[in-house]
């Protein structure tokens, strides 16, 4: 971004890594997080661990792939000793977790480091936090991941997790200008973390770039090697193109800039298939709520008696799965 404000400066993992220096970075962590957060608005909190103590990091034992790098962590995900408050009133008091959760240990056994709990939106739905945007101030940073994803673009952390049941890391991560992988569900444990709808909830990562990625996923899942360099490009087999027709408005430049890769696929021999325009999009996009409604109530059922106390969307959302049927939940999956 040529136009970017003094706000968004992404900082690389491979970077930390190049430096291989544990202290250093999170020196670094520190004093871009009292420069910039006083504006951007990323945490829930910090908790900056003693220097040297570190959790994974006692002497004698080997720090993981990832050497200490900092770590931002939702706050829907539970961080051992911090409160997980889900960003939302009802959960002002709760008490500080007393483990971590299981993608928080899978982490740290790769050698990153927490540093404290990032803002999301109420219960991971739609209800914005205090978080802006680094890349464009005055823009949402999209959510429900915020916190995690403007960490992560003003430079704050090289890594954040962030959690998604419906865009929430893919839509923070493009809304700020950095990176995002989502992991397919069932691939870790999703304990320890505060979810809607165990169908469709999936832990997710944000980093500066598609290469930090491949970088940190290597690292969390040894079996999928481990990049001492960027990986080569790998170009898919075949890839399906979908415009929604009907669910929503899309901007006329992001609609060109789709098919231009489309283009750019075609030519490098990528069979490109073309979703056609019939009710098909609607129709899963509905099939996707139902889901979410009704495994959103089953699963906050505290929260469906609060339902007063929530925000207008969550409520809704929440008082529609309650009114639904399994059966219904069941002809959406199918």
């Amino acid at each position: 971004m040529n136009d970017a404000p003094d706000t968004w400066r992404p900082w690389s993992l491979r970077d930390h890594l190049a430096e291989g220096d544990p202290a250093a970075s999170r020196a670094r962590a520190e004093a871009r997080f009292r420069e910039v957060d006083p504006q951007v608005l990323a945490w829930v909190g910090r908790e900056p661990a003693e220097p040297g103590h570190e959790p994974g990091h006692e002497p004698g034992h080997e720090p993981g792939p990832l050497a200490g790098a900092p770590l931002g962590v939702k706050d829907v995900v539970d961080l051992a000793g911090v409160p997980t408050r889900c960003g939302s009133a009802l959960r002002a008091d709760a008490p500080p977790a007393t483990e971590d959760a299981a993608i928080v240990t899978a982490w740290r056994r790769a050698g990153a480091v927490p540093v404290g709990k990032t803002v999301t939106t109420e219960f991971a739905y739609f209800s914005p936090g205090p978080t802006r945007n680094p890349a464009r101030p005055g823009h949402t940073p999209g959510g429900s991941s915020s916190g995690s994803a403007a960490a992560v673009a003003s430079g704050q952390v090289p890594l954040a997790i962030g959690a998604q049941t419906a865009g929430s890391v893919t839509r923070p991560a493009a809304y700020c200008g950095v990176a995002s992988l989502v992991m397919t569900p069932g691939r870790f444990p999703t304990r320890g973390v505060v979810g809607l709808s165990p169908t469709l909830d999936a832990h997710g990562v944000l980093t500066a770039t598609v290469a930090d990625l491949a970088h940190a996923w290597a690292a969390l899942d040894p079996t999928e090697g481990r990049y001492a360099a960027p990986p080569p490009p790998l170009l898919p087999r075949r890839v399906l193109l979908w415009h929604p027709h009907g669910i929503g408005e899309v901007d006329a430049g992001m609609t060109a800039g789709v098919d231009h890769v489309a283009r750019l696929l075609a030519d490098r021999g990528v069979d490109v298939d073309t979703l056609p325009a019939d009710d098909l999009d609607r129709e899963l996009v509905a099939a996707h709520r139902t889901v979410m409604a009704v495994e959103a109530a089953r699963e906050r059922p505290a929260e469906v008696a609060a339902a007063d106390r929530l925000s207008a969307p969550l409520a809704e959302l929440l008082r529609t799965g309650a009114a639904l049927h399994d059966e219904e939940r069941l002809a959406a999956l199918a």
